[in-house]
Formats: C-alpha cells, structure tokens, sequence
C-alpha cells in the first residue's frame, strides 16, 4: 500500500476515534501522551541527518562552483514567496470580508521565546561542543556549524577526503534510518490526527470562526491548486505541476496533522529524493533552509486572522494603514521564527498583537480572540509551509548551471 493512502487511512482512523469512541481521562491522557512522543520520533533523525548531509552538499556545491548561486537563490525564493502568499491571504480576506467573532475572555497563554531570543548567541557559543546537544526546536546553530565544515572540507582533498567520506557514509546511512522511520508514519499520524480532532470538537462555538475557515481553506486550495502549479510550469513546461504537487501529497499531509516544520522534514528529505529525483546537495542545503525560514504559509494564515482581530475589534472597515501595517510585519515576523517549528502562527499572532498594542491600547491579548482555533490556524500554516519548502527546493533544482 503506498505511503500516502496508509496516513489517509490513519488520519481517517484518529478522526473518527475522536468523534465516536468515548475516552475516560486517563484514556485521553495516553493518547495524548502517545501523540507527543509520536511527534518525537518523527523528530528523531532530522538534527543529525541535516548535520552530515549539509557538510557534504556544501563541500559539493563548492566544489561545481554552484555554492553562491544555490544558497542565494534560495534565500531569494523564500523572501518571494513569503511575500507573495502574504498578499494573497490579505486579498482573499479583504475579498471574503468574514464576520466580526464576537469578543469573548480567554486565557492568556504564557509564551516562552527564549529560544528566538537567543537564537543568534546559540550559534556561536562559547563551547563548539554545546551546538551538538542544544535544543531540539533550534536547528540553526546546527545548521551554520555543518555548512562552515563543508565549506572547509573543500579546500584540502588530501587532509579533508577522510572526513568527507566518513560525513558522506553517516549521511547515506542515516538517510536509510529516515525511510525507516517515515515508514511507520500512519502510525504517528494516527495519535496526532485523534489529538487535533478532539481538540476541534472541544471548541465551544466552532460555528463563530466559520468565516476565517472558510477564508483558511479557500486561500490554501488558491495555492496548492493554482499559484503553485502556475510557478511550476512557468519553470517547467514538459512536467505536469499536478504529479509533481501529488508527489509531496504525504508530506503536506504529515504537515497538516501535526503542525511541526521538523516533523515533516523528515518525510519531506524523503520525498525530494524519491518522488522529486531532486539531488542531495541541493535537498540537503534548501529543505532545512526553508524549514526554518521559509514560512510563507505561516505569514499568510498571520495576515488572514491578525485582519480577522483587527475587523472584530471595531465596527469599522479595514483602513489602508492597517494592511500595509499587517502586510509588513507579517513578513518581518516570520524570518524570526526559525526555532518555532510547532507553534509558529500561534508565536506571530502574539507578537503581533504585542506590537500593535503599543500603538492601540487594548490589543495587547486581541490574539486570545481566536485561540480556540489555534489547531486548525498552524495545521493550516504548516501545510503551506511544507509545499512552500517543496516549491523552492524544485525551484532551485532547476536553476539552469552557468556556463
């Protein structure tokens, strides 16, 4: 059975557990508990797998000259875009006009940002050592550590060839423990499908943010159906956008349900090899690349609810300040959430409301006004998120060599 039909089926499986099958609490306790480590291993492999296999792509990639191009036409692609789906979920939104949600009080959740904060002192600690068992929601250190070895290693083949051969086996070996791991990916998906679904079903009132979904859904299929496949034949004319779309099926999927970026990398490391025969140097510099900032599915999914907030705050129409001001920082907020993998449109909402609080009093905790939908808003966002990764990856695979 092929990998994509087996997670339907369990997702399929974990929904209808949460409708119809009645769980005590401590029934719902182990499920819960089941979906957490469930996220854990789907997490295990990514860190030391991106370790080994950056060092060798950049060391490549060097190498063929193509180092400077690739990586900045990485960066290029994902400020575009961020950019670009941004001002498609404020256009959709504006276009929709949703329903002001009623105010109603809610808990205000106490964030801990610690690790964006310190992101940028975590990358040059002043032990190198500490950057190999630092946290496991910030890859960057990791990241800038592999990609300065690789970068070495190219220099002296004589001194440098054991090394490369010793990243370049552990790299191939765990790519084999990742196929290993996704395969039991239904499994996963199963505990976490059950987890987001019983939380939907506990929202007291879903049918007060029927719009925003409404808005969610028709912006997301504008993407997955539409903008994207346009970008990709643009680029491609003898590929049908569609198969290769369908190719990333499972990872847009394992996205979806569980909400982590680093979760669906592992899948998606997988299905850029297998199903888009993109090569390993440029998979292994872009996929963790875009994983961390290439949240443009998170900027769009901030812009639709932060305009939602704002529209049930006041009885008045949207003013031209308010979407440039959501447009802006937007964009700007998504860049800093590289060591957010899991709650990254939650994180944005916040800070978001942080920042427009300080200019108009009582905004401070506007994000709260839909925090019951929270497990749709980042499934949604981390969907997006996954097929942005997939698009640059293709995108900069196909970049035609210079001659």
């Amino acid at each position: 059975m092929k990998l994509w039909i087996s997670s339907v089926l369990a997702i399929l499986a974990g929904t209808l557990a949460a409708l119809f099958i009645p769980f005590g609490e401590t029934g719902q306790g182990i499920l819960i508990k089941y979906s957490d480590l469930a996220i854990n291993i789907g997490r295990y492999i990514v860190f030391p797998l991106v370790f080994f296999s950056l060092s060798i792509a950049v060391c490549k990639l060097r190498r063929q000259n193509h180092l400077a191009r690739t990586t900045l036409f990485s960066f290029i692609y994902i400020v575009g875009t961020t950019v670009l789906l941004v001002i498609i979920g404020i256009i959709v939104t504006l276009t929709i006009s949703p329903a002001r949600i009623p105010l109603i009080v809610e808990t205000q959740t106490v964030f801990n940002l610690t690790d964006q904060s310190n992101t940028l002192m975590k990358i040059f600690p002043q032990n190198m050592f500490t950057v190999l068992t630092g946290s496991g929601n910030v890859l960057l250190p990791l990241y800038v550590l592999s990609f300065s070895l690789g970068f070495i290693i190219y220099k002296d083949r004589e001194i440098s060839e054991p090394t490369f051969n010793l990243f370049d086996s552990l790299s191939r070996i765990l790519y084999d423990l990742n196929i290993a791991i996704t395969r039991i990916t239904p499994i996963l998906l199963l505990g976490l499908s059950f987890r987001m679904v019983k939380s939907i079903k506990e929202i007291p009132d879903l049918s007060m943010f029927r719009d925003l979904i409404i808005i969610l859904i028709a912006t997301s299929l504008l993407v997955l159906l539409i903008i994207y496949p346009f970008i990709l034949f643009l680029t491609d004319k003898n590929n049908n956008p569609f198969k290769t779309l369908y190719a990333v099926l499972t990872p847009l999927l394992t996205g979806l349900i569980s909400g982590d970026s680093f979760f669906s990398l592992s899948m998606m490391s997988r299905a850029g090899k297998e199903n888009l025969k993109i090569s390993r140097k440029t998979a292994a510099l872009t996929l963790p690349l875009s994983a961390m900032f290439g949240k443009a599915g998170t900027a769009m999914v901030t812009s639709i609810a932060f305009l939602t907030i704002l529209k049930s705050y006041s009885s008045l129409e949207i003013t031209l300040y308010q979407i440039i001001w959501v447009t802006l920082f937007s964009i700007l907020v998504s860049f800093t959430l590289a060591s957010i993998p899991s709650l990254g449109a939650y994180t944005a909402l916040y800070i978001l409301s942080s920042i427009y609080s300080r200019s108009h009093t009582g905004h401070m905790d506007s994000y709260l006004l839909i925090k019951p939908i929270f497990p749709i808003l980042i499934g949604f966002a981390v969907m997006i998120d996954v097929a942005t990764s997939a698009l640059i990856t293709i995108l900069v695979s196909r970049l035609k060599p210079k001659k």
